[in-house]
């Protein structure tokens, strides 16, 4: 996934004080060590919450049951043959030969899961802000009956404040005991104590809350909100710091969905704050879009049957889940993208799966097996394939997609990449494995390629789910028939480093920009083989990856990151993979371009599927951006085609077609631009949804976007999503 307009909008969303960037260096890994009381509740009834509705306990009731899974993954055990690239193994042959690991119950519960035990995102640490500087040092609570303080002198503000230094503690007593009270909050404490630390911070967002209806009230303003329905987000503060304790260790954290379970309450609060215009000046939220306008809409829901009932995350799930990437507020979730990669880094050493092309080193088989992953396309006449990207999320509009796709009847589906919000073997195979075995059953081929958030989590899900349905040796794979081949490679894997954060320091910045993505050494020597093999047998290469070769609006990095490429170091020292393409200057890729200058264009995929190697590139598919984009010809490329809203859609407000003018397009000339008449529509909230099919017919392939798009409905979810309708026809030989 890449939000749009990435290089001006990430930095915008991960721009924050150095503090509340060290809560995310150090609050975050106390995600996976904090303990908490589990009976405790806020004191005075102020936050009481019943034990049997917090969070976790309340997904057990809705979420669809989860499959008991073996992590301890690997290649399949089952013996395969090795066969002549010029006469791959059938794919019906290789379900034979590779049996899923873990079988799954014939009895697919069609029922859409649920996702609310999730976590805090990369751009809402502002919400973190909010309750670091207005609740810990804005307001004071005696028990439940106090009455809210002044704020502090300056020097006095919890977040920037250092109470391990005895004279500032003496100075800002009430400001060191809140800060002393997050700390305990957030990891540091057990029992009695961090029980009290609990209440007390639950007690300070509802004095919070009563000091600003008071202000308002004063200034004539009406604010809207009754003191009775704000503690709906108290009583979710109160089961999300609970829950900290429940998510101790990975084990623990993924006895649920993700890898955490605390950004639901987080985001239900968020709502809250937002429409006390409590937020707005820290995160810039428009409060006449559409965005906010759900949200508002979800405060209603909750207020009438309660933040964690079946109407409030129906509706979240409609309308919230997975948002925020065009305008805030936004889903707290995605932190959990965050959260694997922590784990990875202290768990894991940093370490990834990956199957690497079989190397031979006796004298008579020297190199590569170049027959890995080559199979045998079926019949390429009339053979039609189904495109998603971007679709494991498990939402109601993403199985409306899945289903709509179904409809077409065809004969395979090429999904190119991402499960939300890190690629867990839980969100592997409940957002990907069930529904989509669910909706087009157990015979038909299903394909899969890796994306950025499929590796936070270190590739685990992903591995399990292609062991399981039993099509694809590896991350990558060639599809090759007598007119055409399908080349799909693995641009997941380089992108694989979520910790990269922008401090508003040039100096700093500079190390942390994001690494362009590009294939290791043993698959871009056989996908190379691939296309020469393809050259030399007259076919049309149709080339797949989860990554851009290029964009209007969304940077693919720079050539050398400092971070992100120190980040590939233990994997590259393992032996995970190689990665000599670092090695080649930016001044020596496509288009002689400075190290830290961000273009339209990926130079490192650019260099290694040069133009003259893209003359035999019929098209080029990928997702990663959540668009339809079906671009002129640009940098080589014949066709270059974006398929990425398989699941997420912009909000209407955003500028889906915009380009963001920081990056450089000189040496191709301007921007790549669309094809008239092929731009998707949007609906009420949101820009279409969509996925496309591939037709082969002898010489000839036929390609069919189908877009759906979303209306608002008075009662219900607040949002349905309609059928599918095709929006435009290419051919090409």
């Amino acid at each position: 996934m890449a939000p749009r307009a990435a290089s001006k909008h990430f930095r915008r969303y991960t721009t924050a004080s150095p503090a509340l960037l060290g809560f995310f260096l150090v609050g975050a890994p106390a995600v996976a060590a904090s303990i908490f009381s589990p009976d405790a509740s806020c004191e005075g009834g102020a936050c009481e919450a019943p034990e049997e509705s917090t969070l976790l306990q309340v997904n057990s009731r809705k979420a669809t049951e989860i499959v008991e899974v073996d992590t301890s993954l690997g290649k399949s055990a089952a013996k395969i043959a090795k066969t002549d690239s010029k006469s791959p193994r059938k794919l019906a042959e290789i379900n034979r030969q590779i049996p899923p690991k873990r079988p799954i119950s014939d009895q697919l519960e069609k029922t859409v899961p649920k996702r609310h035990d999730d976590s805090m995102p990369v751009f809402e640490r502002d919400v973190v802000n909010t309750l670091l500087e207005g609740v810990g040092t804005a307001t004071r609570l005696n028990g439940n009956a106090g009455k809210p303080t002044p704020l502090p002198a300056p020097g006095c503000q919890v977040k920037v404040l250092d109470c391990s230094n005895q004279t500032k503690r003496k100075e800002c007593p009430e400001s060191c005991e809140a800060q002393d009270e997050l700390i305990a909050v957030l990891g540091g404490s057990s029992g009695a104590d961090a029980a009290k630390a609990r209440n007390s911070v639950c007690a300070r967002l509802q004095s919070l809350a009563e000091m600003h209806a008071q202000e308002m009230s004063a200034q004539g303003r009406s604010t809207g909100v009754d003191l009775g329905n704000f503690h709906q987000a108290i009583l979710a503060l109160d089961t999300g710091l609970k829950n900290l304790e429940k998510n101790q260790t990975r084990e623990a954290a993924l006895a649920g969905v993700h890898n955490s379970d605390i950004g639901y309450p987080l985001t239900v609060i968020e709502a809250y704050l937002a429409q006390w215009d409590l937020i707005d000046e820290l995160v810039g939220i428009q409060r006449n879009s559409t965005n906010m306008k759900n949200y508002m809409e979800w405060v209603e829901v909750m207020n009438k049957y309660g933040w964690d009932s079946d109407e409030a995350t129906a509706f979240f799930d409609a309308a919230i889940y997975l948002g925020g990437e065009v305008g805030l507020p936004g889903d707290a979730g995605w932190v959990n993208s965050i959260i694997a990669n922590i784990r990875v880094i202290t768990e894991d050493a940093n370490l990834h799966m990956y199957r690497q092309v079989p190397y031979s080193y006796w004298p008579w088989s020297w190199g590569y097996d170049f027959d890995y992953s080559v199979y045998e396309l079926p019949d390429d006449s009339d053979l039609k394939i189904g495109l998603l990207a971007d679709w494991g999320s498990g939402t109601p509009q993403a199985i409306k997609v899945a289903q709509e796709l179904n409809k077409q009847n065809v004969s395979m589906v090429i999904h190119l990449g991402d499960v939300y919000y890190s690629g867990t073997v839980q969100e592997a195979r409940k957002f990907f494995l069930e529904p989509m075995r669910a909706i087009f059953g157990e015979s038909l081929h299903i394909l899969n390629l890796p994306g950025n958030h499929d590796y936070y989590d270190g590739g685990k899900g992903f591995y399990d789910v292609i062991d399981a349905l039993g099509v694809q040796e590896a991350s990558f794979f060639c599809l090759r028939g007598k007119h055409f081949q399908i080349l799909a490679v693995d641009t997941g894997l380089l992108d694989s480093f979520d910790l990269l954060f922008s401090f508003g320091v040039e100096e700093i910045d500079n190390l942390t920009q994001h690494t362009m993505t590009f294939l290791p050494d043993d698959q871009v020597a056989w996908a190379q083989h691939q296309m020469q093999v393809g050259k030399e047998k007259g076919l049309r290469t149709i080339l797949m990856s989860h990554h851009q070769l290029f964009s209007r609006a969304s940077s693919p990095g720079v050539p050398n990151g400092d971070l992100s490429e120190a980040a590939t170091m233990p994997d590259r020292v393992y032996g995970t993979y190689a990665a000599s393409e670092f090695s080649t200057r930016a001044a020596d890729l496509p288009g002689g371009l400075g190290d830290g200058v961000e273009s339209t264009v990926n130079t490192r995929l650019l260099h290694q599927f040069p133009p003259e190697a893209l003359k035999d590139v019929a098209a080029w598919f990928w997702g990663h951006e959540h668009t339809s984009m079906i671009f002129e010809p640009y940098a080589g490329l014949e066709r270059g085609r974006c398929i990425g809203n398989g699941a997420i859609g912009d909000n209407v407000e955003a500028d889906y077609f915009g380009t963001d003018d920081s990056l450089e397009t000189g040496p191709w000339g301007g921007f790549p631009e669309i094809i008239p008449g092929s731009e998707i529509q949007h609906g009420d909230n949101f820009w279409g949804l969509g996925f496309a099919t591939m037709t082969l017919s002898g010489k000839q392939a036929t390609v069919d976007y189908f877009q759906l798009l979303d209306s608002k409905t008075p009662d219900g979810p607040g949002i349905v999503w309609g059928n599918a309708t095709k929006y435009f026809t290419e051919t090409f030989e």
